[in-house]
């Protein structure tokens, strides 16, 4: 078990759902707020964009019994897409009208592709095709969506998503390198992470460019602070794909991550306290991935230099009162990866009075089942050590 492994979400509790109340009503309902998007007056008061939101909310809480209603719906909407390309927008109005259209309609497809995950094979190409062009013919608010839907259908696809990165990869390098609209640089630090499951190894020739970017984004001072925490937690999903290999990118990124570290903020700004959290979150999700990943080809021992510097981070987090929980449950992982893939040699490490401490307070019953999962796990880890280390 690893941090990872506990991550739940409520969309794919509605998944689990063969059918519900909105299913006998879907599809009329469905066909009748397309029609709405499509009326006359449909962009005044904020009409069209209601309706598709409408839509995604049907499609996100519906249960199985509609996935083959769904799976009609989506070439209607590439086709909507499609169509968008063959305008030609030359007032500033005229642009928001395309563009708007076009982040609409990949918020459909991004819903869509999420619910039917596998499913949406058949459609896959020219999904694919339209998505493309959208990061060649469209404005920052509709790449934003864009990518999002290109890293549901890389989940969807999991390792033949392959054939489509050679012609993705130049946008999603150009997303890492958008510093003037940061929440497509910030989508598309997540779509690295979505791919990076998906391709696994099959990630390596692409590497490189990637973690440079990566690295150049954490060093910019005009990038919005906000994209920083989910780049550092790249380099764990990044180690994870990649296994061993990533030891060439090792020294340079746990460099990086210990700077990071080292951020201090002495303010009563809750803005920017919670900006630390997730920094911290960030670089321990880091962590956990980078040894995980070295452990798969048996280099976890590389990470030793780095371990005096990992813990000396971990106890300061845990001499925190105001840490989130998200926080200590993270430390945790941190805690149990090493004592389980580096055994005796981190033994002094977790000898550590901290160490007990910190576990002991996840396993309190005002933490979650999932933080309380984690602590047992690493606790466990240390309890099965030889005595005289643990």
């Amino acid at each position: 078990m690893t941090i990872f492994d506990l991550k739940d979400s409520v969309f794919h509790f509605f998944l689990l759902i063969q059918t519900n109340h909105l299913s006998h009503f879907f599809s009329a309902v469905a066909e009748k707020l397309l029609s709405i998007t499509e009326r006359p007056d449909a962009g005044e008061c904020n009409l069209r964009m209601a309706a598709y939101e409408s839509v995604n909310m049907m499609i996100q809480n519906a249960a199985n019994d509609v996935k083959p209603v769904v799976l009609q719906l989506v070439p209607v909407i590439i086709d909507r897409l499609e169509l968008t390309f063959k305008k030609n927008p030359t007032s500033l109005e005229d642009k928001d009208e395309v563009y708007g259209a076009q982040s609409l309609l990949c918020g459909v497809l991004q819903v869509s592709v999420q619910m039917l995950e596998g499913d949406i094979r058949p459609h896959a190409d020219r999904l694919m095709q339209a998505l493309l062009q959208v990061f060649g013919k469209s404005s920052g608010i509709a790449h934003e969506e864009s990518f999002m839907a290109v890293g549901a259908v890389a989940n969807a696809l999991d390792s033949e998503f392959e054939r489509y990165m050679a012609s993705f990869h130049p946008f999603l390098m150009e997303g890492l390198r958008n510093k003037d609209e940061y929440n497509v640089c910030s989508v598309a630090v997540g779509v690295v992470g979505d791919v990076c499951r998906s391709l696994e190894v099959k990630l390596l020739p692409f590497c490189d460019e990637i973690v440079t970017l990566l690295l150049q984004n954490l060093q910019n001072p005009h990038l919005n602070r906000t994209v920083k925490p989910p780049v550092l937690s790249c380099f764990g999903d990044i180690a994870l794909a990649i296994s061993g290999n990533f030891a060439k990118y090792l020294q340079v990124v746990m460099t990086m991550l210990q700077q990071a570290a080292g951020t201090e903020i002495h303010t009563e700004d809750e803005e920017l306290l919670d900006y630390m959290m997730m920094l911290r979150e960030g670089i321990l999700e880091a962590y956990t991935g980078i040894i995980q990943g070295l452990q798969t080809d048996n280099k976890a021992d590389l990470m030793l230099p780095f371990v005096p510097a990992m813990m000396e981070f971990v106890a300061r987090i845990s001499r925190d009162p105001n840490r989130w929980e998200s926080v200590s449950r993270a430390c945790a992982g941190v805690i149990g990866d090493l004592a389980s893939n580096l055994h005796a040699k981190v033994g002094s490490f977790m000898s550590q009075p901290f160490v007990a401490e910190l576990l002991r307070d996840c396993q309190t019953e005002e933490k979650t089942e999932q933080t309380q999962e984690v602590g047992r796990w690493a606790q466990q880890i240390l309890t099965d050590m030889p005595k005289s280390i643990a």
